[in-house]
């Protein structure tokens, strides 16, 4: 440490002054990104053969699923290259989780099996190493229901019951 504060290091070629006060940590929050999606356990491409996504999954808002692609993982990061061990994640899907679950660096993923139709919205937080917290990331997930149970097959039973009932 010299006089002046910086801290010098020596090596083979001469030295290294660092000055403290000009290190700058970060002040904004980390952005987190959902970096893929495999869909009934086969990992989803954008414009690949099952049509689910056409753009990279970092910047999909909504998924519309069949009623058989209804088990999901999404992965997820907040691109911490520094120390992304040390990432945290919190994620949960709504309405079926309310509260948050909790993840670490490497084991930065969220499976949801057996997906009854219906509209969801999955929400996920990341930490990076200083232990900032991004904004919540939310994407919106609608499973279709099959064909047979869609409302205007419903119209139909509804009808077939009532026709049924005033023959007999």
């Amino acid at each position: 440490i010299s006089h002046s504060g910086t801290i010098l290091f020596g090596g083979d070629n001469g030295y290294v002054e660092i000055n403290p006060g000009d290190i700058v940590i970060p002040d904004s929050n980390p952005e987190v990104y959902i970096t893929g999606l495999s869909v009934n356990n086969q990992a989803v491409m954008p414009v690949d053969s099952i049509g689910i996504i056409s753009d990279d999954m970092a910047f999909v808002e909504r998924l519309k699923l069949k009623y058989n692609q209804n088990s999901v993982t999404f992965e997820f990061s907040t691109l911490d290259y520094l120390f992304s061990d040390v990432s945290q994640y919190s994620y949960r899907l709504l309405p079926v989780q309310e509260t948050w679950s909790s993840s670490s660096g490497d084991k930065n993923f969220a499976v949801y099996s057996n997906l009854k139709p219906g509209s969801y919205q999955l929400e996920i937080k990341g930490a990076n190493h200083l232990g900032t917290w991004s904004d919540i990331k939310r994407v919106g997930i609608t499973v279709t229901p099959s064909i047979w149970l869609s409302r205007g097959f419903m119209v139909i039973y509804i009808s077939l019951i009532v026709l049924l009932t005033y023959l007999i």
